[in-house]
């Protein structure tokens, strides 16, 4: 089992509500969403729950060699290290608990006539999605929600949370 996101910084851990249940439809969590639920020395963030099920396996996420680089890349940048209060072991450890829990897959080459994702620095994501028409794509980015083609798939983590929690009034975020 993994350490509890509070074993990394000095907070109090995520609300009780956050006990994930298993989701078996695949999903791809951007790194904004991730660095958004990690905690900071005012407490755990407000996608806290997304960040501990994909760490405890209590969701199916993907990743790539280039979304993981991602990941590790914008969390060893020096304010976000500072605003997380992970150090270097902390990053290590989620990273390692990451890419134990996540399904790791091949993203598949963007088509030379596809349209290019509205944000050209996500087109590991868009060609990631692609691996699995299942994917869904929790992200707080506004080009990649408002890209009309993507709709379906993008999605705000909030609105991904209500629908993976089933009725309304559990599961809520923090």
């Amino acid at each position: 089992m993994h350490a509890p996101l509070a074993s990394l910084a000095p907070q109090a851990p995520p609300a009780a509500s956050c006990s994930p249940r298993p989701v078996t439809d695949p999903v791809i969590v951007d790194t904004c969403v991730l660095v958004a639920g990690l905690p900071t020395a005012a407490g755990p963030g407000p996608w806290a729950c997304i960040v501990e099920a994909m760490r405890g396996r209590g969701l199916a996420v993907c990743v790539s060699e280039a979304l993981m680089r991602e990941y590790r890349d914008v969390l060893a940048r020096p304010a976000i290290a500072r605003r997380l209060q992970l150090g270097g072991d902390g990053v290590a450890r989620l990273l390692e608990d990451l890419a134990r829990a996540a399904q790791h897959r091949a993203p598949v080459p963007l088509a030379s006539d596809a349209r290019p994702p509205p944000d050209p620095g996500d087109a590991h994501l868009w060609a990631l999605r692609l691996s699995d028409a299942r994917l869904r794509l929790p992200t707080l980015d506004r080009r990649l929600l408002e890209h009309s083609r993507m709709r379906r798939r993008v999605i705000t983590p909030e609105a991904w949370w209500r629908e993976r929690s089933g009725a309304a009034g559990q599961g809520r975020l923090p």
